[in-house]
């Protein structure tokens, strides 16, 4: 069966045969030879406009005042869908999309931020103003931490095939949960960086303070900045339970009082991005493979790159107390220009 487009003899039998056998587009499609798809797609464009030949010429003119009108549409309602602005201009989709590109409008996925209270607003504020405080340059020696979850990618490499056929290798078999690896890390000031630690089980106050003390973290930090830093970790339950004070935090010269519903705060997040980009479309047999990969690409980061990323904490402090408190995820264009007006290479510093 062919998939060539229709010729006006061809456009011709098809009425013909539409008028004896009524809508079957199987049987049509049979009895011209024509794909039922091509077949249904000419049947309703000549049911709607009965003619054999799409009138082609030049586009016509769309004026300022209809471009800006429809720019204002998609400013006011962002919500607003190219079929609805289509049938509102009486414009094709592709002319209406064509209108928003010209005007750098793109479509976009909606940015999340995380549900707050104007007391997580005030507390927010209050530690982003005491630590940009501080000369960028100035900033005690933080120990950022925290833990990310990846998942393994399920699905297989694609493959070429024809529409509706499957042979054998185009299939594999769906897992019901995909398999998953916590790991934990902390970075620090000229590109420090912790040994990339893999949570087995479930992480409670107990596991976590004996994943940081048996793998010598304590240890190592202490080892490498005496009792000149501060450790920092988020708000989970296992890192702020009375256990935890009492058995790991006692162990370091400090620990930072880190504000609720702030983990844009923690520059160590893109740090999982960027792990998480090095195993795009990469497939994994096990977690256990999935884990040495992790811990060789986070072995492999350039200290220049850690170090980018640990020094925006100051910039993401100074834009977010100046906002009162709210998200960085609206902010990030800020953030990158008063990173900037600091940012130093590492072999600089």
């Amino acid at each position: 069966m062919t998939y060539k487009t229709l010729s006006n003899d061809d456009k011709v039998s098809t009425i013909r045969f539409y008028d004896q056998l009524g809508p079957r587009g199987t049987s049509i499609s049979r009895l011209t030879g024509f794909n039922e798809s091509t077949i249904g797609s000419f049947w309703h464009r000549y049911e709607a406009k009965p003619q054999l030949e799409i009138k082609r010429g030049r586009p016509p003119t769309i004026f300022d005042d209809v471009k800006q009108a429809v720019i204002s549409v998609f400013d006011y309602d962002v919500e607003t869908t190219l079929k609805n602005a289509s049938f509102d201009f009486d414009l094709s989709k592709f002319t209406i999309k064509s209108i928003l590109n010209d005007d750098a409008i793109k479509y976009m996925k909606k940015t999340p931020v995380p549900a707050m209270k104007e007391e997580h607003f005030a507390r927010r504020k209050f530690f982003c103003s005491f630590i940009s405080g501080f000369e960028p340059n100035q900033v005690p020696n933080i120990i950022i931490t925290d833990e990310s979850t990846v998942e393994i990618d399920c699905h297989k490499p694609g493959i070429r095939r024809r529409r509706g056929h499957h042979p054998p290798l185009s299939l594999y078999n769906a897992e019901q949960k995909p398999k998953t690896v916590m790991v934990w890390a902390g970075i620090g000031p000229g590109g420090y960086r912790t040994e990339l630690l893999r949570v087995k089980g479930r992480l409670n106050s107990e596991a976590y303070c004996n994943l940081l003390i048996n793998n010598g973290i304590v240890k190592n930090l202490n080892d490498t900045f005496g009792t000149n830093y501060i450790f920092q970790q988020d708000n989970a339950p296992c890192h702020r339970s009375a256990f935890t004070k009492d058995t790991l935090l006692k162990k370091f010269p400090a620990y930072l009082n880190w504000p609720a519903k702030s983990s844009d705060l923690i520059p160590i997040e893109q740090l999982w991005h960027y792990l998480k980009h090095k195993l795009e479309n990469q497939t994994f047999s096990n977690t256990d493979e999935l884990f040495n990969r992790l811990k060789y690409e986070w072995e492999s980061i350039p200290k220049s790159i850690i170090h980018s990323h640990y020094s925006s904490f100051h910039a993401r402090c100074t834009v977010c107390a100046r906002h009162d408190g709210q998200c960085l995820n609206t902010l990030w264009s800020e953030v990158h220009k008063e990173h900037d007006k600091y940012r130093t290479n590492l072999n600089y510093i």
